[in-house]
């Protein structure tokens, strides 16, 4: 079935963040949360509309905090064609939500790591 989807893995992080206390795996997995959250809600406001069909199907696909990744997306048939503009005007929706809500992120993720 045809997908289109965002995400933000950084399993990579991992080996890393065993440097720090649980309090900050914590707060990231919490700040990781928010952000697909925001994803998901962000790209609800601004897809367009025919049906609702689209709209109501965009939502968090796989949240794997503890992996410290997360994926947001939609399974409909032509989320692909709204979001690219295939056979249309594209229409971008997840890609914006995704940018705004990585914009937010990363001084949250600074700030929970940062040197004290």
């Amino acid at each position: 079935m045809p997908s289109i989807s965002v995400k933000m893995d950084v399993a990579n992080a991992i080996s890393k963040l065993k440097k720090y206390d649980l309090i900050k795996i914590e707060q990231t997995k919490k700040a990781l949360k928010e952000a697909a959250t925001n994803v998901e809600n962000r790209a609800k406001k601004i897809v367009p509309v025919d049906t609702g069909i689209l709209r109501a199907s965009i939502r968090i696909l796989h949240a794997r905090f503890d992996q410290l990744g997360f994926e947001v997306g939609t399974d409909v048939e032509y989320a692909a064609s709204v979001e690219f503009g295939i056979k249309q005007k594209p229409s971008p929706y997840l890609h914006p939500a995704f940018e705004l809500a990585k914009h937010e992120l990363i001084p949250k993720l600074s700030s929970i790591f940062k040197r004290t």
